[in-house]
């Protein structure tokens, strides 16, 4: 066994010595978990702003501005103002009517039911946690900054609905541009909303996972 050689301080009585160490070895372990609990903080925070960041990728209306600058307020990342956005081709005099997040989310028809399809986190949020029925199926690309997709059907979604989807799903992410990209599937009824560190996300304990390649919708026009 390796031996190990530990100064002691002269001045203080073995009692002391290890009362000293004793404090310093606490002192070390609660900086580790604080700054352990910082970095995850920080984490969370970094990973949020980059679904901020995918928002804007698909905002193509000024009311999706409207809606990004909205959370962002909300959020603390930029001062809150009751003014509407400026635009360089005439100004918003008056605020938007409409209630966030309600009317602007991506809408598609398809043979087999309908799907919804949120473009920043305010319209996800609509969707997931108070749109959405309990036997709708939600879609979500696995650690990647994306869309909340909304399958709603009158019947029970076959396989290959399920990986066309999702495939959509991978579409509306970004991760479009990748080859093979794991999408989370799962019922309304299994999720739950969770807020944490100011962000709200969905926990579900009941999901199934495929992975797929990027398909854009033939019905949907950027």
């Amino acid at each position: 066994a390796e031996t190990i050689t530990i100064p002691l301080k002269p001045e203080l009585t073995i009692v002391e010595n290890g009362q000293w160490y004793y404090k310093l070895y606490t002192k070390l372990k609660n900086r580790i978990i604080s700054g352990q609990y910082q970095l995850d903080q920080s984490t969370i925070k970094l990973e949020y702003y980059r679904t901020i960041l995918y928002s804007l990728s698909l905002a193509t209306t000024r009311e999706s501005l409207e809606e990004i600058r909205h959370e962002c307020m909300d959020a603390g990342i930029i001062k809150k103002s009751k003014k509407p956005l400026s635009y360089k081709l005439g100004k918003c005099k008056k605020p938007l009517s409409y209630k966030l997040g309600k009317s602007n989310y991506i809408h598609l028809e398809i043979p087999e039911g309908e799907l919804y399809i949120g473009r920043n986190n305010q319209q996800n949020e609509y969707l997931t946690h108070r749109f959405a029925k309990p036997n709708d199926l939600w879609f979500h690309t696995q650690d990647i900054q994306g869309s909340h997709l909304i399958l709603r059907t009158n019947h029970e979604p076959d396989d290959m609905l399920i990986s066309q989807v999702a495939k959509y799903a991978a579409y509306f992410s970004k991760a479009r541009h990748s080859s093979k990209v794991p999408v989370d599937y799962t019922y309304i009824k299994n999720i739950k909303k969770h807020r944490s560190s100011g962000v709200l996300v969905a926990l579900f304990n009941i999901r199934q996972t495929m992975v797929v390649e990027p398909e854009k919708p033939p019905m949907y026009e950027e």
